[in-house]
This record gives C-alpha cells, structure tokens and sequence, in this order.
C-alpha cells in the first residue's frame, strides 16, 4: 500500500503520467496540471463538463483505448481554456448538453498566447442534435484554426442524419452518422 501511495503522489510531483481510476480524482488531478501531463483516464464513466485551463502539451487518453472511458453529460464532454499543445484521444463522449467541446481563452493580453494547437482524436462522440446546437463553442482570443481533429466518430443519436459536425477546420478520416457503441 505504501508503494502504492509512494507512486501515486510520485507521479503527481513529477508531473508526467497520471493515472485517473475515478471521477473525483479526475477533478483533483485536473486542477493541479503541470506542462507535458498525461492523463491516463481508466475505464469507467465520468462526469462530463471537464474545464482544462492554462496548461501546454496536456494528454488526456483513455488507459486502455479498447475498453475508453466514458464522459457522459455535463455542458460539454471538455473545455479547453487557454492551453496550448493539448491532445484528447481515444475516449467515448456521450450527451453533452449544449455543446461538444469549448476553445475558450479568459486571459488576454500581453504574455499569453490563445488556445492552439489541441489535437482531437480517435474519440466516440455520442450526442442529441435537439440538446446540442452548436458543436464546438469558439470564443474570441483563440486560435481554432490550430486545431486538428482525426479520426474521430460522431453520431447524433436522436438524428443520424446530422451527426457531422461543424469543425473549424476539416477533420482527416471522420466516420459520422454511424453509432461507435
């Protein structure tokens, strides 16, 4: 147990690999990034609504990417604010609320750089297009067009029709309109 503990407080202080087993420990670990964290996100459900602010090269991936986590409901399944080089593959996002994602930016000015450079990919995305009307809320400071998105799967249960979502840039090897469950 005390090795346990010892690896587990080990790997927070150096701020490398993390690995996330439940949905209160992801809020902790969320609050305390470091620059190059990877979060290494255990199978199981979590909340959605996650707010990731002010932190450069981020990984959030599933820890087993054939059995991913699931994020399910909140606002939106992540928020990106202000970060810059971030990465969220391999999980399975369902039902976000009003949004799918969010590139934020609350810090402006001399010093800070937008929000860029955020790598979305291999994700499951579950949605309701009644709930969800705008896919991904840009705010003003950002810079979206840094993004990428890859082979991700998106499909709006209660319309299949309409599960393509709108980008801000053309995503490379997308599959929509067919449930990833």
């Amino acid at each position: 147990m005390r090795t346990l503990l010892f690896l587990l407080l080990g790997s927070l202080a150096a701020a490398d690999v993390i690995i996330v087993r439940d949905g209160v420990f992801l809020r902790t670990a969320l609050r305390g990034l470091k620059p190059d964290t990877t979060l290494k996100i255990a199978p199981g459900d979590y909340p959605g609504g996650h707010h990731v602010s002010g932190v450069e090269k981020l990984t959030v991936a599933a820890l087993d990417p054939q059995n991913p986590p699931h994020f399910r409901g909140g606002a939106m399944s992540a928020a990106f604010v202000g970060v810059e080089g971030a990465e969220f593959t391999n999980n399975t996002v369902l039902f976000p609320e009003k949004w799918i994602f969010r590139i934020l930016q609350e810090t402006k000015g001399t010093g800070f750089r937008p929000c860029s450079y955020v790598l979305i990919k291999g994700n499951k995305v579950t949605f309701r297009r009644s709930q969800v009307q705008i896919d991904i809320n840009i705010g003003d400071g950002t810079a979206p067009e840094t993004f990428r998105f890859e082979n991700n799967r998106w499909f709006a249960e209660d319309k299949p029709q309409a599960s393509k979502p709108r980008l801000p840039v053309a995503e490379k090897d997308a599959v929509d309109g067919v449930d990833p469950r």
